[in-house]
């Protein structure tokens, strides 16, 4: 058998090119089209390019807080009653992390689970003033 003879045609594989490159989807996204991955998207309608600036601090909505003696109440309103954290996070509906974040001032309650805790506890508990 001679080395130099196959009986089969040799077979080139290439990888597909992207629909966008990356170069393109920069370009575009200059122009003001939508941006998906490295996909160019619908442009928009108007032919301005919209700029999302930073917003300085005094433009963000301030966050509501619980005061330290609103945590505090709460605590010894939840021990009063003998229940414990995943017992009141099953009466109020809350997930137990959540219990435990707002305890500890690392979250704070929306109104809404404000409500429920003030309910499950039998206290008022509010919001610090600013």
């Amino acid at each position: 058998m001679a080395a130099s003879s196959q009986d089969w045609e040799t077979v080139v594989l290439h990888k597909s090119r992207p629909a966008a490159t990356a170069r393109a989807a920069v370009l575009a996204g200059r122009a003001g089209a939508a941006i998906v991955g490295s996909r160019v998207m619908a442009p928009k309608v108007s032919g301005e390019v919209s700029r999302a600036g930073k917003l300085d601090r005094d433009e963000l909505p301030r966050m509501r807080r619980l005061s330290p003696g609103t945590r505090r109440a709460m605590v010894t309103a939840r021990e009063s009653a003998g229940l414990g954290q995943s017992d009141l996070n099953t009466r109020a509906a809350l997930p137990l992390n959540m219990v435990r974040d707002i305890e500890a001032g690392r979250a704070c309650p929306t109104p809404d689970q404000m409500t429920r805790l003030s309910r499950t506890l039998r206290v008022s508990l509010r919001y610090a003033r600013d």
